[in-house]
């Protein structure tokens, strides 16, 4: 009799767990589609949402600055809350009254806040902030009409982090990213130019770029003359995310342009295993080197000067 209540007992532990595991909302698919203009961009999210028969409401995270904003669920329009955060917008959508596990949403608006001006080129940068486990993520990114990836150097120089594909449609060029199980922020970061950039204006670019290796040869030179210390470090790096621009920068300001893998933790205040993920980011991207140092890393940013010191040492070997 006592095993028949053991197994009684088990059997309805079985059933109950269930219910438990679904007091989540699930994002099954969210597919996050954007136009680019020369000034802004135009979003379409579609996303089909599951969740439990007690939830009320569904919240999702969008830019800020957001404008033109309409939601639809289960093809009704929305009477939605919008509010803005620091560097994101909380949106707030309430369910229908009749109880249903599964809901589709499409939002669409129009922003300028991802998209930035770099002389002749357009920097455009952007963060999915899950508000729920996405099952199947889907992240399209149309460019302006005549712009294209830069080609001087490798496209994972221009585009972090690396596509699934990169296609055209005859009149843009289309990068496509695909993602499964995201429960944490995903930060996309792509540097593009106008068709003409690279074409008719590149004797002007010459031209300029002598005017500006002259100038700066003289400005060196006047600055040796006159004593004064230049500790200015000549950096090429490719397109970085909001927290990798962090860590170049502090570099940057540093000593030598060195710093201790614990120095970058305390300033920046990201957490250990955060930096050590930027860093092996922007060490695989040739931005900075790792040298290691007892039971930490002394961590370089690879500048010109960097690079000359290397190259000799190699010769010198």
């Amino acid at each position: 009799m006592r095993y028949n209540y053991l197994f009684y007992f088990l059997l309805i532990a079985l059933l109950i767990d269930p219910v438990y595991a679904s007091e989540e909302a699930v994002f099954d698919t969210y597919t996050h589609t954007v136009e680019m203009g020369q000034g802004d961009s135009f979003h379409e999210i579609n996303t089909l949402v599951i969740v439990p028969e007690t939830l009320q409401e569904i919240i999702l995270n969008l830019p800020p600055r957001t404008e033109k904003l309409q939601v639809f669920i289960n093809e009704n329009e929305c009477d939605y809350v919008l509010e803005e955060k620091k560097g994101h917008s909380v949106l707030t959508c309430p369910l229908p009254e009749k109880s249903l596990t599964k809901h589709f949403i499409s939002i669409t608006y129009r922003t300028n806040y991802p998209i930035f001006e770099l002389q002749d080129k357009l920097m455009y940068n952007s963060e999915y902030i899950p508000s729920y486990n996405t099952s199947k993520f889907n992240y399209i990114l149309k460019l302006p009409v005549g712009y294209v990836i830069p080609d001087e150097k490798e496209v994972s120089f221009f585009i972090h982090p690396e596509p699934k594909s990169i296609y055209s449609d005859g009149q843009r060029i289309i990068l496509l990213w695909e993602q499964r199980n995201v429960d944490n922020a995903f930060e996309i970061s792509v540097m593009m130019e106008p068709t003409f950039a690279s074409k008719s204006t590149v004797p002007l670019l010459i031209g300029l770029l002598v005017l500006i290796v002259l100038l700066g040869a003289g400005y060196l030179y006047y600055t040796n003359r006159s004593g004064r210390r230049n500790t200015a470090a000549t950096v090429s790096y490719p397109a970085l995310v909001e927290h990798e621009k962090v860590v170049v920068d502090l570099l940057e300001k540093a000593e030598g342009n060195v710093m201790w893998q614990k120095q970058i933790q305390v300033e920046s205040g990201f957490s250990k295993v955060k930096v050590s993920r930027l860093l092996q980011s922007l060490e695989k991207r040739g931005v900075i080197r790792k040298e290691a140092w007892g039971n930490t890393n002394k961590i370089h940013l690879v500048t010109e000067q960097e690079e000359n010191i290397l190259a000799a040492k190699k010769e010198s070997n």
